[in-house]
């Protein structure tokens, strides 16, 4: 179940522009795709997620982990 989960979280993530806004004001570019996993009530979720990198701030972030609530300040 937990995978079938992941999988549909990569798919809601497919859609991906070539840049970003980061929160530093500056535009984050499109980096690959990086994977992580969490634990979740059905075991481990493997989430494999678009990444950015802004070169302003030198910031990188996933925007998936920030709308699911991943982000490294809540961890």
């Amino acid at each position: 179940m937990a995978r079938a989960l992941g999988r549909l979280l990569d798919r809601l993530s497919d859609d991906r522009p070539g840049s970003m806004a980061c929160r530093c004001g500056a535009a984050a570019r499109y980096a690959g795709r990086r994977s992580r996993t969490i634990t979740s009530a059905l075991g481990p979720l493997v989430l494999h997620r678009p990444w950015y990198h802004c070169s302003n701030c030198d910031s990188r972030f996933a925007p998936q982990d920030r709308a699911l609530g991943l982000d490294a300040s809540r961890l």
